[in-house]
């Protein structure tokens, strides 16, 4: 019986072992591979440390990485301030401090400007930021704008447990709870549990699973962007939010302008414009295609060329 029992043991191990090397080739073969250009055996090395990681919670992340966030740019300019939030598009990964749509922002319209954005974020990061107030430490003056630069992928990110399934760094979920307002979801962190490559898989069939039905994930992500700009006038009434509208991937051989029906439905931009929330897509108002590789770094991200060309337009668009 004792047998039994060792050798049925041994063959579940034996399982789990097949199981967790497959979804961690799985990881390391994963093709969203954009900013260090990794080798498959690099990528490799760089999961394997995961194993010996324990995940933060998103309070715990922002101490850490503080230092890392862009600095404000132009404080010394006496018009009202502008402040930037979203992923690396807006932060300008890879780009100096000079390159960035920040610093490019404050130079033309000479004005204060604060960078928000971090990378690998939603809008539900900035939404937690507001929260527990480390958004608006950061922030001096009276802004008149908030600039919110939306890629598509922003709304499926709102389902993450962790950031891309290949690390370990805990994400910041909403639900929409039974009274219609936007909950923010306590993150079980189970370290242990969450470095496993079996783990992480099985969170993104779930997420994917969740995705996929567009109906409540529009829903969410219109409740994001609300509460964000409800949150923004709670402390500076007349701020003005504005979703800057980016293509995010390289098509050289793409040159459509992509039309703003491609982020947000007619309904979801109705939805909008009753909250006096403005979109801007930013190849239209130049009237071009940035898809083009000699206005990126790497397939997603912008350089200072892309806004260089972009600030112009938002400065007349919005009489900056």
């Amino acid at each position: 019986m004792l047998k039994k029992v060792l050798t049925n043991v041994l063959l579940l191990a034996i399982l789990l072992v097949i199981v967790e090397v497959t979804a961690f080739c799985i990881a390391s073969s994963n093709k969203d591979n954009w900013v260090n250009k990794q080798t498959f055996s690099q990528k490799v090395v760089e999961n394997f440390k995961e194993y010996f990681k324990t995940p933060d919670t998103f309070e715990q992340e922002v101490e850490v990485l503080e230092h890392l966030m862009r600095k404000p740019q132009g404080e010394n300019f006496l018009k009202r301030p502008i402040v930037i939030t979203g992923c690396s598009i807006a932060h300008g990964v890879q780009l100096k401090d000079d390159e960035t749509f920040g610093h490019i922002l404050s130079v033309q319209t000479q004005r204060p400007v604060y960078n928000n954005a971090f990378w690998g974020w939603g809008l539900q990061q900035t939404l937690r930021m507001m929260q527990n107030g480390k958004f608006y430490e950061r922030i001096n003056g009276n802004p008149e704008y908030l600039f919110y630069v939306c890629i598509y992928n922003h709304r499926l990110r709102q389902y993450f447990y962790q950031d891309f399934f290949y690390n370990s760094r805990m994400y910041v979920r909403y639900k929409i709870g039974k009274n219609g307002d936007l909950v923010y979801v306590t993150p079980k962190n189970f370290p242990f549990v969450y470095r496993f490559y079996t783990t992480k898989l099985l969170q993104k069939f779930i997420q994917d699973k969740k995705m996929a039905n567009k109906s409540a994930t529009s829903r969410l992500f219109l409740k994001t962007i609300e509460a964000v700009n409800s949150d923004m006038k709670k402390h500076f009434p007349d701020c003005k939010m504005v979703v800057l509208l980016y293509s995010d991937e390289q098509k050289d051989e793409d040159n459509t302008v992509s039309p703003t029906e491609n982020f947000f439905s007619p309904a979801e931009q109705k939805e909008l414009s009753k909250n006096d929330i403005l979109i801007i897509n930013m190849e239209q108002i130049c009237g071009k295609s940035f898809k083009n590789h000699e206005y990126h770094m790497d397939r997603y991200h912008p350089n200072a060329k892309f806004w260089g060309e972009v600030v112009p337009e938002l400065k007349k668009q919005l009489s900056l």
